[in-house]
């Protein structure tokens, strides 16, 4: 018997049938869906079996699914007309998007449904697309990225309809829409936006799914045969360096094409990941989008040339050149869950003559982890239930990232099997941004030390600290929110070291308990698609970790403390009373508590006073929190007990270096207060020197050098500017060392960025440095520095870097301008010749700055 169903989702039917036909060697329908494909997922549907059931739920609940839809391209004052049968801009591309999704939801619906409402929808929207104007199809930029969605759904809705029977005359599919939908739109699209042989990577993937969409409704089978080549070898193709073929793009590389070395063993690489990875897995779901076609058609080919073959010996899309697609999925897929993943520098540029003019020397870091949106699963179902292949040892990588898939299609569910159990039976997540995140499902492992246990109805992530630390990869969790939660357990105070991220989240013992404990970034941290985590406690602490909360707010909103968040360095000395504030800022049913403090010290769980009388020289650490009952949030302490007061004041001078400068008022302030501390050291009484210790170790932790420095001996100026034309947090990627993190052109005014060092401050340098976006370095390339004090009036600093700044590209000040001082900063390009818009991913100031006085 079916299960019971929300009302607001309309009962399937089994009254639409379907009839199959063969003509000119093609089945239909066939786009990607056969007739026992279409008929197994209603048949599930009805039985309420899953994942079907639940898939069709979502399906239905979307608006394009809807019995009241609209056309947008249809004439309000005729509607048998088109309201603009002109199809040259993105502006058709973005009405076409949207009138295909609903004739394609709308087929769908009445095959699942047998309502009329929705054939009658599907067949108006199709139907005024085929009046468009042939001779009115014109290239536009891009035309084969934007167009390939919404022309390949309509082909796809066209063929359902074709071939299902209608519940009245007018509703028929006749010979007449056939001739109108092939003239009027499919012939006109092929040919105008996708019968182009050479375009980058996967800009020629794209457009090859509806052109064979367009040739198997055609029953076209030269063109079809044409693209079946040009998917498998395309040995005509202009750059075979990114050429979108299984054996370009899938390839096989035995060779290190910046050495010209030979590599044992060779190595299966996805190309294009050396781009980012958005695009490689655009390529990956068009690899299993087209040979899912393929496969539907019966379509073999020739194993070594990779034409249509009938021969013994020809295999299927999957199974061309040993399984590529499947290895190149696998590749793609560990890196994407953020395991070590080797690559050999490769080829993304051929010149005719075999020139290698670019090369992919590592893998791009861009979109790194992003599970979500990924949609190439088809070959999982084929190899598991088509084959009877394991793919958890075939492919481990793509089984995995199988496993922890977050669904972003409403129409992947189509063709799994009947026969599907284990994970393939699981509902998947569909949630592409949650609020809260379940780690456990969107997380990586990399040894036995951290494990998904379940406990009850749930599950979470245990993480063993090992000695240096459990490490493990938190995927598809990005968000713009400063402040972060995670529901954790623990056993012992423990912390977790992030990648990227100068501080780590601190833990406290909850005992056993769950908590949800917070963590708010600085001004330059993010939280991206990928963060590593380095668990840390001491042994045989355990830490598990459930859930992550991405933007904290209302009933989760973390407490926070009066004098912030971050570590706490205070100096005391023994016998003097020691007195803290851990008060917060909203005092709202908030607790303040200790687990570790020091032995004898007290601490208000309401007002979060502090007190202590050290009895002992010596170091110690403790934790204090604040709850609000949903939130803890944790802060460091950390005391150095000196023998006597002057001790205490000689050990906070210490921070104070005299080989560096120092901003002059915050200097001043230290030296001042230390000098009448040190004076009346012994004449003060203790709650008098307590406080004024306080106060003095507060003017030394807000000692400012006047250039700061990064690792590399160059001006730390992400911590100095105070502003800058980059986009927010953009300014710490031109410091971090990574080329594939960048200021986004979008940001570049004019071709350049410029920083302003404020009113009171001045830089002068000897020497500046930049590098290029990478694979993009050509948009960096004629940039040079400049100066200024007023940001109007510019002088120019050095010459313009004639050459792509592949790696940090140093340039020197000119003579006679390396003492000139300005409180404007600007890097620029000079010219357009190289690239018409501007990324820099690095940037290095070899300079001081100055106080103006």
């Amino acid at each position: 018997m079916p299960v019971s169903r929300a009302q607001d989702v309309p009962a399937a039917s089994e009254s639409v049938r379907i009839h199959e036909t063969v003509t000119n060697g093609f089945r239909h329908p066939g786009i990607g869906l056969t007739k026992d494909m279409l008929e197994n997922a209603r048949t599930q549907v009805i039985a309420g079996r899953e994942p079907w059931y639940s898939a069709f739920r979502k399906m239905a609940a979307h608006p394009n699914s809807a019995e009241a839809v609209s056309c947008r391209n249809q004439n309000i004052k005729d509607p048998s007309k088109p309201d603009s049968d002109t199809f040259d801009s993105r502006g058709m591309v973005q009405r076409l998007g949207g009138d295909s999704d609903k004739a394609w939801r709308q087929a769908l619906m009445y095959w699942f449904t047998g309502k009329e409402v929705h054939r009658s929808n599907a067949m108006n929207i199709i139907r005024v697309w085929s009046k468009m104007a042939p001779a009115k199809y014109k290239s536009f930029p891009e035309d084969h990225i934007h167009a390939c969605y919404g022309v390949q759904n309509l082909i796809r809705a066209a063929e359902l309809m074709r071939y299902s029977n209608s519940p009245k005359r007018e509703l028929d599919w006749t010979e007449h829409d056939t001739r109108d939908f092939t003239s009027h739109f499919v012939k006109p699209c092929n040919e105008t936006f996708f019968n182009r042989n050479g375009h980058f990577m996967n800009q020629a993937g794209y457009p090859m799914a509806p052109a064979l969409s367009g040739h198997i409704f055609t029953n076209d089978r030269a063109n079809y045969e044409k693209r079946v080549e040009w998917f498998t070898v395309n040995k005509d193709a202009p750059n075979k360096g990114w050429s979108f073929s299984i054996r370009d793009l899938a390839r096989l590389v035995d060779t290190n094409a910046v050495t010209g070395e030979k590599v044992s063993p060779p190595n299966i690489q996805l190309v294009e990941m050396g781009r980012d990875q958005a695009h490689a897995g655009g390529d990956v779901e068009i690899f299993m989008n087209i040979s899912r076609m393929m496969n539907a058609q019966g379509t073999k080919v020739d194993p070594v040339t990779g034409t249509i073959s009938t021969q013994p010996n020809a295999v299927g899309p999957y199974e061309f050149l040993d399984d590529r697609i499947l290895a190149m999925a696998d590749h793609f897929c560990r890196f994407m869950l953020g395991y070590d993943t080797p690559w050999i520098p490769t080829p993304s540029d051929i010149g005719p003559n075999g020139e290698i003019r670019q090369v992919y020397t590592r893998i791009a870091d861009n979109y790194r982890g992003r599970l979500r949106g990924l949609d190439f699963w088809d070959a999982h179902y084929y190899y598991t239930y088509r084959k009877g292949i394991d793919v958890a040892k075939k492919a481990p990588y793509y089984h995995e990232a199988f496993a922890k898939r977050i669904v972003n299609s409403d129409f992947d569910w189509l063709f799994i099997p009947r026969d599907v159990r284990g994970e393939g039976v699981r509902v998947p997540q569909t949630e592409q941004e949650p609020a809260v995140v379940e780690i456990e499902q969107r997380s990586t492992a990399f040894d036995k030390n951290a494990a998904v246990v379940a406990e009850e109805d749930a599950a979470f992530l245990r993480v063993i600290p090992a000695a240096d630390g459990t490490r493990i990869a938190i995927l598809s969790c990005d968000t713009d929110s400063k402040t972060l939660g995670m529901r954790v357990r623990t056993t012992g105070p423990a912390e977790i070291a992030m990648s990227g991220f100068v501080k780590p989240w601190l833990l406290p013992d909850t005992q056993g308990e769950w908590r949800m404990v917070a963590y708010t970034m600085d001004a330059l941290e993010d939280l991206g698609d990928i963060v590593y985590f380095t668990v840390k406690a001491a042994p045989d602490t355990l830490v598990d970790l459930d859930q992550l909360v991405r933007k904290p707010g209302g009933r989760l909103a973390a407490p926070e403390f009066t004098t912030g968040n971050g570590d706490l360095r205070v100096v005391a000395a023994v016998g003097m009373p020691l007195q803290l504030d851990f008060s917060t800022k909203d005092t709202t049913g908030v607790r303040i508590e200790s687990l570790d403090k020091p032995a004898g010290a007290t601490l208000d769980s309401a007002t979060g006073a502090f007190q202590w009388t050290p009895e002992q020289a010596g170091d110690l650490v403790f934790l204090v929190t604040t709850g609000n009952g949903g939130f803890l949030t944790p802060k460091r302490v950390r005391v150095n007990v000196a023998a006597d007061r002057l001790s205490a004041i000689r050990a906070i001078a210490s921070a104070h270096n005299p080989k560096i400068d120092y901003v002059e008022a915050s200097l001043k302030k230290c030296m001042t207060l230390y000098s009448q501390t040190a004076a009346a050291v012994n004449q003060m009484s203790d709650s008098t020197f307590a406080k004024k210790l306080l106060e003095l170790q507060a003017a030394f932790d807000e000692l400012l050098p006047l250039t700061p420095l990064l690792p590399d001996g160059s001006m730390d100026f992400p911590r100095i500017v105070v502003s800058t034309t980059t986009k927010p947090g953009e300014i710490a990627f031109l410091a971090d060392g990574n080329d594939d993190t960048f200021a986004i052109y979008t940001s570049a005014k004019d071709l350049g960025h410029v920083f302003d060092f404020g009113e009171d401050f001045q830089f002068s340098a000897t020497a500046f440095a930049t590098e290029g976006r990478l694979n993009f370095e050509n948009r960096t390339q004629d940039a040079a520095f400049f100066g200024s004090n007023d940001g109007k009036k510019w002088v120019q600093l050095t010459p313009e870097i004639k050459t792509q700044p592949t790696e940090l590209t140093r340039v020197e000040v000119t003579k006679g301008l390396q003492d000139e001082r300005f409180r404007f900063l600007k890097i620029q390009k000079i010219n357009r010749n190289s690239a018409p818009i501007f990324e820099p991913s690095e940037m290095r100031i070899y300079g001081q700055r100055h106080e103006l006085k």
